[in-house]
């Protein structure tokens, strides 16, 4: 893999007959369990996981962004393991409770965004629901259809214009 930054999408990417064909993508993410002020786990995440920049790379599939392999729309699954911990001050190793997932990443997402600040399409916050790909849509058509409308305001911003500039720009060769 050949990624133009330290941040890149995907995490990893694989594909072959065995896999359907067609290239998947595979992100990984972390997620830290919420705590009560008694120290006990509430259920829910600290923090929603981000999974998509909504404003670049989301927003528009068909072209090739700097620091992704390829066009959103090029692959078949889109695939998010996620890594839920319990972070503990108190124990040298510091996380306890480690705990695996993996869904197709529509089935995780939520109608909210997971920053008031960045423009990142969230995942729902009940680890319950987390751990059994029982999110707020019904399916891959119902996520990308709320994701992408018109109304949904994504901001301006220099990088996202820049990001989308350059990539127009090396579609037009």
């Amino acid at each position: 893999m050949k990624a133009d930054s330290e941040r890149s999408y995907p995490d990893l990417e694989f594909f072959g007959a065995p896999f359907g064909g067609g290239p998947r993508a595979v992100d990984i993410k972390c997620a830290r369990r919420k705590l009560s002020t008694r120290g006990t786990p509430t259920g829910n995440l600290n923090n929603r996981i981000a999974l998509y920049t909504g404003n670049t790379y989301f927003l528009w599939p068909q072209l090739k962004f700097s620091g992704i392999l390829r066009p959103f729309d090029e692959y078949e699954e889109l695939i998010s393991v996620v890594v839920l911990y319990t972070f503990d001050a108190t124990r040298p190793e510091r996380i306890t409770d480690v705990e695996v997932t993996a869904h197709e990443t529509w089935r995780i997402a939520s109608r909210s965004r997971a920053s008031a600040t960045r423009e990142y399409i969230g995942s729902i916050a009940r680890i319950e629901d987390l751990v059994a790909g029982d999110g707020e849509f019904a399916s891959a058509d119902d996520f990308y259809s709320y994701w992408r409308a018109p109304r949904i305001r994504w901001k301006k911003s220099p990088e996202a214009e820049r990001l989308l500039r350059r990539a127009l720009g090396t579609q037009e060769t």
